[in-house]
Formats: C-alpha cells, sequence, structure tokens
C-alpha cells in the first residue's frame, strides 16, 4: 500500500467517530422527547447545505450522492402519499432505498469528477430519475409479487432475524463497504473515508427503521459529506494538486502563525530545465512529485510546501539555522542517493514481480536539489525577507556547484 496502515486509519477516525457519538447520543435523544421533532427535521437541514456548497464548489459526485440520500429520506421516512396501501408502500421504498443508496454511493465514488452542470452531471440527474421512476412504477402496479421476490432470502440464515434488511440489500452494502474500504487502504482518500462513514450512518438507519433513529443517522450521513465537501474546498484552496505539498496561500498562512525564532529553507530541483527539456513536461511533474515525497520526509520539525515551479520552502518553526543543518544536509543526500527511473511509454500497468534490470538501469535519472536557508535576524525579521534571504543563499549554493546546502 503506498502509505502504510497508519494514514489510513488515521484518516478514518473522523467519520467513524462521528457515527460512533451518534450512537452514543442517540440513547439521550431517545429520553428527552424535546429534541424529537429537531432530531426529524434535521437532515432535511443539513442535505440543503450539502447541495448548495456542492453546488457552489462544483462538486458533481458529492452533490448527487447528497441528492440520492435526501430523495431517499423523503420518500422513506417523511413522505406518505395518499391512495397507496401504507404497508406496500413502506415496503417498496424501503427495499428500493435500501439496494439502491448504497448502490449510487458506490458508483458515484468511482466517477471521475466532471462537476453538475455537464454532460456527466445530466446523466446523472437521468439516473436519479429513471430510479424514481421505476420505483413509482412498482408502486402504481400494485404488484406485491415483485417486492416479495426482490426481498426474498438469498441465504437460509438467521440474518433475517437479526436485522430487517434484505440479504440483497445487505450484500449491497458489503459490496459498497469492500470496494471504497479496499481503495481508501490504497489512496488514503479522506473522501473515502467520510462515504464509508456514510454508509454506516445509513446501515444503522434502515436497521433501526424506527423513531428517531432513522432521521438521526441520516443526517450523521449527510453531515459527513458536509465535511468531506469542506476538506474537499480546503484541498482545492491549500494544497498543490500535483504534489499535494501545502501551497503558497498556506505557507503564507503558516508564516503569520510563527513566533519569534524561526528557520525558513528554500529547495530548487538542479537543472531542473533539462529535465523538461529533455525528457517531456510529464517527466518533470514526476520529478516534481519524486522530490515532493522526500520532503514529507523530512526531520527535525520542518513543514515542507510548494512555493511554485521546481522550488518547495520548509519552515521550522522555533529552530536556528545551525539545528536545521543536519536536517537540511541528511535530505539533500538522500534525493541524490535515490535514483529517479523513468516511467516507460511500455511500462506495464501492474508493477511486475521481477524487474527488468536492464531497462531498468537505463531509465534511471540522477535528481539532486540546491539548498539555501535563513533564520529571522533583526536584519531580516519579516517572513517574507527570511524567504529572500534563504533565496539568495539557495543562488549562491547554485553557483558554486548545485547539489549542496548554503545558508
Amino acid at each position: 500500500m503506498k502509505s502504510g496502515i497508519t494514514k489510513p486509519l488515521a484518516l478514518l477516525a473522523v467519520p467513524f467517530g462521528v457515527v460512533a457519538l451518534s450512537c452514543v447520543w442517540l440513547v439521550n435523544v431517545e429520553t428527552d422527547p424535546a429534541l424529537g421533532p429537531l432530531i426529524r427535521y434535521s437532515p432535511h437541514g443539513v442535505f440543503l447545505v450539502g447541495l448548495v456548497l456542492s453546488w457552489w464548489f462544483h462538486q458533481g459526485r458529492l452533490f448527487f450522492t447528497t441528492l440520492a440520500l435526501s430523495a431517499g429520506y423523503f420518500f422513506v421516512f417523511s413522505y406518505h402519499p395518499p391512495g397507496f396501501d401504507a404497508g406496500f408502500y413502506r415496503s417498496t421504498v424501503y427495499l428500493a432505498a435500501t439496494f439502491l443508496l448504497p448502490l449510487n454511493i458506490l458508483v458515484l465514488a468511482f466517477l471521475k469528477e466532471r462537476g453538475i452542470s455537464t454532460p456527466r452531471g445530466k446523466a446523472c440527474f437521468a439516473a436519479i430519475f429513471v430510479q424514481l421512476a421505476l420505483v413509482a412504477g412498482v408502486l402504481s402496479s400494485g404488484d406485491a409479487d415483485i417486492v416479495e421476490v426482490l426481498g426474498a432470502p438469498l441465504l437460509k440464515t438467521g440474518i433475517g432475524v437479526a436485522t430487517p434488511l434484505p440479504q440483497l440489500s445487505i450484500l449491497m452494502f458489503l459490496t459498497a463497504f469492500l470496494a471504497l474500504g479496499t481503495r481508501h487502504f490504497w489512496r488514503s482518500s479522506f473522501l473515502d473515508s467520510c462515504l464509508a462513514g456514510a454508509l454506516t450512518a445509513l446501515l444503522l438507519a434502515f436497521h433501526f427503521n424506527a423513531g428517531t433513529a432513522p432521521p438521526l443517522f441520516f443526517a450523521v450521513a449527510g453531515l459527513l459529506l458536509v465535511i468531506a465537501l469542506i476538506h474537499q474546498a480546503y484541498a482545492m484552496a491549500y494544497l498543490d494538486e500535483l504534489t499535494g505539498l501545502p501551497g503558497r496561500r498556506a505557507l503564507r498562512q503558516e508564516t503569520m502563525k510563527l513566533g519569534p525564532d524561526y528557520t525558513i529553507a528554500m529547495v530548487d530541483i538542479d537543472l531542473f530545465k533539462q529535465v523538461n527539456d529533455r525528457y517531456g513536461h510529464a517527466v518533470g511533474d514526476q520529478a516534481l512529485k519524486f522530490v515532493a515525497a522526500a520532503l514529507r520526509q523530512i526531520s527535525g520539525g520542518g513543514r515542507p510546501f510548494r512555493y511554485g515551479g521546481e522550488e518547495f520552502t520548509i519552515v521550522f518553526p522555533g529552530r536556528t539555522v545551525e539545528e536545521t543543518a543536519a536536517h537540511l544536509e541528511e535530505l539533500r543526500k538522500a534525493i541524490a542517493a535515490r535514483p529517479f527511473i523513468l516511467r516507460g511509454k511500455d511500462r506495464p500497468k501492474k508493477k511486475p514481480r521481477q524487474a527488468n534490470k536492464k531497462k531498468t538501469a537505463r531509465g534511471k535519472v540522477k535528481i539532486t536539489v540546491s539548498i539555501g536557508v535563513s533564520e529571522r535576524k533583526k536584519e531580516h525579521g519579516a517572513p517574507e525577507e527570511v524567504i529572500q534571504a534563504a533565496d539568495a543563499a539557495l543562488y549562491r549554493a547554485k553557483k558554486n556547484g548545485r547539489n549542496r546546502v548554503a545558508s
């Protein structure tokens, strides 16, 4: 796995912590009738916020996931149309929602982001409308046999006694959990962790299926989508899309929080223009990711940022140049010692068990960096001035032969 097991597990703490707290709070809600009306209408408010924010930030997958949840909650737990047998209506929409909602979450999670007012967005609108139309068709037909067939147990087990969810719906939930969980532990995606938390909340809502539990857990599912949306918006505003490091805006905010003592280092990839000119910009992007991955491992309390182009910034709060020298030298050596492997056009999608040594040797390029470092002093007390001083030191490192640290 790309990032080991620690980071994916840490990302699950927020969504599943929220779900756990909601389970604890459910006990208090049940004993306080005054909270009932508030909880009953809370999903509508949460879904409205989610729809508005996702539309504003052009996040189509979260918009349509929220729209699907909103429709599911409305038709299963809020809306009871006149003229339909109450038992037949409830069993039909319950069966449909318990299967279609996890299916929609799964499909939307694996779609590429294409916005809302796009052909892909229109197709998603149409897909949700078709699902509603199919359920309405079953209701209009009054054919209870369809509901009985879809709700029939697949296996003779005791599951039906433990939960009212049909086995077909349980299978759909398990499929969605497995797919999202596998991708989450491979990519360490906060969005996938929030979607898994929302799936868990939905499962609890359909399992309890009465009282204040369904609106509470639907509201939690919507809240987790809003949290994921806020995280997406933060990433767009503060994280560099290519390297994943915090960008210039985040650096500006970081320098505003610094105390009286700090050191700033400027890191530049040596001969980066030659890499771009010889191998192309795609390889140049790979080199930037290569260096960014090394910067994430910086010791000594350094915080890396993407400054722009082939330049990076490392901020050491509460440190002097002398205290950071060994850590920067270790970083420089680590980048120079690690070969940068070019990705050829014929590179297989899956990593082979035994690498072809001849091809690998031809595809190695040595990447080095030059580093300039400066600390806050009387002559340059503002963060911008420290950055300029570090940039001047970087120029000296380049002038003196590159692949070195200068102060």
